[in-house]
């Protein structure tokens, strides 16, 4: 179960909020109906919704031009995305990957509010990696030195709180190990961290961040590595991580590389979505991927065959598997 909002008559939104391009290209261009898609990205601070806007820039300006418009929404994240993908409300959606994994993956359908039987897989965006940003003075040192402190969970409804908590469980921790859960955005924990209101942010992100920054320039915060047994006992039999680091120098007074782990942001759609535009979204990312990357410098960390398979823990769509077969990506089913 897991609580979330659902908006509605959001096509205002669209206008007031978010990117919107038009493809002065007729119906059918490029053997492409026109198309009107809409992306959930999360907040206006994280990596999402920039992610987003970069993607609809290209497919609406890449040559030849498509018919397509696009616009994103901003939304409360991973599953709140998920479920508007699912009922039509959204085309498109920027998911963790291990949210992808827990809710495509459930085996029982009576344990979740909705069904995500139609999720399909585009490919993945870019990696994403567990962060903990502790308090100047907090005196924490490895992940055992939360229990009984103030942690900023990152807000319901959120891939970050539903990852964190997954985390956690795996480390042999929960809600009873500390003295408070705040459900705190990336908007507002820099300056709850700052004024002592929490003594530790745990955070799921692209790096670097604007809020980790700034906690650590302006009130001294730090980031712990994510590292030894706890690190083992997470990641074991959890196929939606991977090890890696944060590279010494991303930030301030980091001048070692921090071990970690990190899942990937995935897009998906719907199998509703046409197989021509599919298949023409995957086609201008891949065929035209250096053009993506000066819009979207996160993808950089992926090789195209990684952008096609990382965190793929729902079906493909149809149209994205023609493309990877005519390119020789090997992906599976």
């Amino acid at each position: 179960m897991f609580p979330f909002v659902l908006l509605r008559n959001v096509a205002p939104l669209l206008l007031v909020f978010g990117f919107v391009a038009t493809s002065p290209q007729p119906a059918g261009a490029q053997g492409v109906q026109a198309e009107n898609l809409n992306i959930g990205s999360a907040r206006f601070r994280g990596a999402y919704y920039p992610a987003a806007n970069a993607l609809c820039g290209h497919l609406t300006r890449s040559e030849p031009r498509l018919a397509i418009s696009c616009g994103v929404l901003p939304s409360d994240g991973s599953l709140a995305n998920l479920v508007r993908v699912q009922d039509g409300r959204l085309k498109l959606g920027i998911v963790q990957s291990d949210v992808l994994y827990r809710e495509v993956k459930n085996s029982n359908p009576a344990d979740r509010r909705v069904s995500f039987e139609n999720i399909r897989y585009l490919f993945a965006l870019h990696p994403e990696q567990f962060t903990v940003l502790a308090r100047r003075n907090s005196g924490i040192q490895k992940l055992a030195d939360l229990v009984g402190r103030k942690l900023s969970v990152g807000e319901a409804a959120s891939g970050t709180r539903s990852t964190i908590f997954d985390i956690l469980a795996k480390a042999g921790l929960d809600r009873t190990s500390f003295e408070k859960t705040i459900e705190f955005s990336s908007t507002i924990y820099r300056d709850a961290l700052c004024a002592s209101k929490v003594d530790a942010v745990l955070h799921v992100g692209a790096n670097p961040q604007t809020a980790i920054l700034e906690s650590i320039e302006d009130c001294g915060a730090y980031l712990l590595p994510v590292d030894g047994t706890n690190a083992q006992s997470i990641i074991a039999n959890a196929p939606y991580f991977a090890p890696t680091t944060i590279k010494a120098g991303t930030y301030p007074n980091t001048p070692q590389d921090l071990r970690t782990f990190e899942v990937a942001a995935v897009l998906v759609t719907s199998s509703d979505l046409d197989d021509s535009v599919a298949y023409q979204i995957v086609r201008r990312v891949f065929e035209q991927r250096a053009r993506f990357i000066t819009r979207h410098k996160l993808a950089a960390a992926y090789s195209p065959e990684q952008a096609a398979t990382a965190g793929n823990f729902a079906p493909y769509h149809p149209g994205a598997l023609r493309y990877y077969r005519e390119a020789g990506i090997a992906v599976g089913n």
